[in-house]
């Protein structure tokens, strides 16, 4: 105890902490790669304010103290003013950043004055926040490890398991067919938007008719939910047989998402003579970050403007909160997508959609697998492809628009690819699931009806049928193109949670 009362070092783990538990309770969402720009402004700014005030004071522990002190109150100031908006205080109308800024400043100069004028020995106040502040940063640090170890063994889990991997390719490089695997979240069945949304689909259908693609009219996702529904099709097979896969390294079923980025799917085709090509998504659970080729969007000039949805998340949990929600206050038409308050995701999609069909310039076969995430929330782009106003964003209007655009863009997107494709492509356009509904449960329910479009050359139409499910996809692919010897599994659709049991078809009128 006496070395943790000696030595304050605790305004040093205070800095980095908010950055590690943010990091640490989004770990299955975002790369670690995340954190280094705000850890280093954080702890750069109260390294630098503890030598300010130990050049004034004379005293490194009273210095620490008072650094530590306004980081505690700076980052709980969002996570505070969240909570008593969440209460019935609000109702009252007086949860206002004006009340609470006050609020902090007084308590912050009465802590000041204590340390100032009242505490003469700082040592039992150093120990504890020194020992306060190991346990909260050796916390976050061991659930980062834990998380990582476990993404460790899930790739060992799906590489481990070589007993449906397809043998290496004898077929010339040259000769092979680039393979697009375009995954449109939350894209609902043609028959569904007519009779739910009122929406009128057959256009694009028919476009996707005449370019040589097979649409199949009964579809269904296999789940419910992305996690689950992208480690199943990627996969070729259904939950309860990855799960036996992710057991044999330690995984839990929660953890079955760890098997997409090595799927069987991705494995077969490098096996083949494949450079996997992948898009990031915005989401590291659907983002292949070690493919071989690996395309994101870069930052702005210095990364000095662009703020990352994780550099976001900690201004809003910061006294930073208050600038968020004036920057927020305005109509989302008065935003260039630069400042847009969604600016990351929509440029997002916009990198992808401009680098998709580039991606046939390749000279070498690849695998392309794209997820883009423009028909799932949040919905910001008009029909044209301009920025929504508010009021236009919410769900069905600003889904639909999204549909709008997005089948404008693929259209154009799929023309190109075919344009500059020899010998010709394969290509998948295949929703995730369909569109979110409530049904009473906390987490909702999204429709497993869904678009699902081949464009195969040279396969014989009989071996596509109305029904096909994603889970089949990669299995009727590799059958026909690269004689693979896969069984087609029956279609069926379950909740993901509830794995065993399948749900009906609720709209037994598709065309089958």
């Amino acid at each position: 105890m006496t070395r943790l009362s000696r030595y304050p070092f605790h305004f040093v783990l205070f800095a980095i902490y908010p950055v590690l538990a943010l990091l640490a309770f989004n770990i299955h969402e975002v790369p670690v790669s995340v954190i280094w720009r705000p850890l280093v402004i954080t702890l750069a700014g109260s390294i630098i304010t503890s030598g300010i005030l130990r050049w004034l004071l004379r005293d490194w522990q009273k210095a620490a103290i008072l650094t530590t002190s306004p980081l505690i109150l700076f980052f709980c100031y969002g996570r505070l003013y969240d909570y008593l908006k969440s209460t019935p205080l609000n109702d009252l109308n007086i949860v206002r950043h004006r009340w609470l800024v006050i609020l902090f400043v007084i308590i912050s100069a009465l802590i000041t004055w204590l340390v100032i004028k009242r505490i003469r020995d700082m040592r039992p106040m150093t120990a504890i926040l020194n020992l306060i502040a190991i346990l909260l940063v050796s916390m976050a640090v061991i659930q980062i490890g834990i998380y990582e170890i476990k993404a460790s063994s899930g790739s060992n889990a799906a590489v481990n398991d070589p007993s449906t991997l397809m043998p290496p390719a004898t077929t010339d490089r040259e000769n092979l067919p680039d393979v697009y695997y375009i995954v449109l979240d939350g894209y609902t069945r043609s028959d569904v938007l007519k009779t739910e949304l009122a929406y009128d689909n057959s256009g694009f259908l028919d476009q996707l008719t005449e370019l040589g693609f097979y649409v199949a009219s009964c579809s269904r996702s296999n789940y419910n939910k992305t996690q689950s529904s992208m480690a199943s099709s990627l996969n070729m097979d259904y939950l309860p047989e990855l799960y036996k896969i992710a057991a044999a390294q330690g995984l839990s079923e929660k953890d079955i998402w760890m098997l997409i980025k090595p799927s069987l799917v991705r494995r077969n085709f490098e096996n083949l003579g494949y450079l996997t090509v992948a898009f990031n998504t915005g989401y590291k659970w659907t983002s292949i970050d070690d493919a071989d080729l690996y395309l994101s969007r870069g930052r702005y000039a210095y990364g000095v403007q662009f703020i990352s949805p994780f550099e976001q998340m900690l201004m809003d949990s910061s006294l930073l909160a208050i600038y968020s929600d004036f920057k927020r206050q305005g109509s989302w038409d008065a935003y260039n997508d630069s400042i847009h308050p969604k600016a990351n995701y929509i440029g997002l999609q916009e990198y992808i959609l401009y680098q998709l069909p580039r991606v046939a310039e390749l000279a070498e076969p690849t695998f392309t697998y794209a997820h883009i995430n423009i028909t799932h929330e949040p919905y910001v782009f008009s029909p044209d492809g301009y920025l929504l106003d508010a009021n236009e964003t919410a769900f069905p209007q600003g889904y639909l628009h999204a549909i709008d655009f997005i089948n404008t863009e693929i259209l154009t997107i799929i023309k190109q690819i075919l344009a500059a494709s020899d010998p010709p492509p394969i290509i998948i356009i295949q929703a995730d699931h369909g569109y979110w509904v409530d049904d009473g449960t906390p987490d909702g329910f999204n429709i497993p009806p869904i678009l699902n479009a081949y464009y195969l050359p040279g396969v014989h139409p009989g071996a596509l049928y109305p029904t096909i499910s994603p889970v089949n996809t990669f299995r009727l692919v590799f059958n026909e193109y690269f004689n693979g010897h896969y069984q087609l599994l029956p279609d069926t659709s379950y909740r993901f949670t509830d794995i065993e049991n399948p749900l009906p078809e609720v709209y037994p009128d598709c065309q089958k």
